[in-house]
């Protein structure tokens, strides 16, 4: 994976108004990235290990650029960065690779380039590698990149769902949903984990957690990490013995747009993603 010195989003209006950008929009697209910047680095080292610094917010044009600084000490981790361009590449080019990612990082990629063409022309992020020799990433987030996550995302719900509705047994894996319904009677405390993809609900152990952790993170989407527990037949995990717990946050904050930053779901049906 290669290591990026810092990352650059740009939304491009459309002619209908001399390519001027709409705010809400930008403010809105703008929030969907960072918030997929933060799942990346979570993902990319199994918890956050990056904050992610606005460098430059021009204020004549609807571009961004921010870097990548670690947060925390310790071994050195993997790019952020890194793993969503890696990501969005893979999607962009339809590979088996892009099948294995995260659903929730496929899904908010989907979203970046829902409207382009009506609310706004099109989009794109560029990674600049930090030895300079290398060429610099660049995606165009437009209708092609919409049709290619849509596509990607069903194919890989189709294989997961197919493959484990043959397992089994036991796997570590990680999940993302809204915790709900903590029962905190006994020493074998158990939540209910809603799930962001589908809404289907997973019984959860959580004796692990701190019941202080525990109760910031009821009704919040969080990803859990654990030991999942299969039966032959169903296509999700009867059980999870949840080892740690991550409460994502509601959206990428600068306080000019206070509130403007906050995405909701994402939802998916037969016609289409439901939201810009």
């Amino acid at each position: 994976m290669t290591d990026f010195r810092g990352m650059t989003f740009s939304l491009h209006g459309l002619d209908t108004y001399n390519q001027a950008v709409d705010g809400e929009i930008f403010a809105r697209k703008f929030g969907t990235f960072m918030r997929g910047l933060g799942k990346s680095d979570s993902f990319a080292n199994g918890g956050r290990r990056h904050i992610f610094l606005i460098r430059d917010l021009h204020t004549s044009s609807a571009v961004a650029t921010v870097e990548e600084r670690m947060s925390k000490r310790g071994v050195p981790p993997q790019s952020g960065i890194g793993y969503y361009l890696d990501g969005a590449s893979s999607i962009y080019n339809d590979t088996p690779h892009a099948r294995t990612l995260p659903l929730t990082i496929v899904q908010d990629i989907a979203t970046l380039p829902k409207g382009a063409g009506r609310t706004f022309s099109f989009a794109e992020i560029r990674g600049t590698p930090i030895t300079p020799e290398s060429a610099p990433t660049i995606i165009r987030i437009d209708e092609f990149l919409e049709r290619r996550a849509k596509r990607v995302l069903q194919a890989a719900i189709a294989e997961r769902t197919s493959r484990s509705a043959t397992f089994d047994g036991t796997a570590l894996s990680s999940f993302d949903g809204v915790l709900k319904a903590v029962d905190l009677r006994g020493v074998m405390q158990k939540a209910v984990l809603l799930l962001s993809a589908g809404g289907k609900p997973i019984e959860c152990i959580v004796n692990t957690i701190e019941v202080t952790e525990l109760g910031d993170a009821l009704d919040r989407r969080v990803i859990v990490y654990g030991l999942a527990h299969y039966d032959r037949g169903s296509g999700l995990p009867t059980r999870l013995d949840v080892r740690r717990m991550e409460v994502l946050q509601e959206g990428a904050t600068l306080s000019r747009w206070r509130g403007a930053f906050d995405i909701p779901p994402v939802n998916y049906d037969r016609d289409g993603w439901d939201r810009q």
